[in-house]
């Protein structure tokens, strides 16, 4: 697999947008073993973005790829 984070200037300054970058290849990282296998992924992030924990994002994060998985 594949995967290709996009994170616009819109988001915040540098430090923050590293910070969600990180955040999201920790994510992918942790969970490897039940993405769908064989695609490559673009994960754009969006400005409610700033407003999640992490909990909230790796909930979010998974239940696409589960979403994925199912079709």
């Amino acid at each position: 697999n594949h995967y290709g984070i996009s994170v616009p200037k819109k988001l915040g300054i540098a430090v923050i947008r590293n910070k969600k970058k990180r955040q999201i290849k920790n994510i992918i990282d942790k969970n490897k073993k039940i993405l769908p296998k064989y695609y490559d992924y673009v994960i754009i992030l969006k400005k409610e973005l700033l407003e999640l924990t992490y909990l909230e994002m790796e909930e979010n994060l998974l239940s696409l790829f589960k979403q994925i998985k199912e079709n």
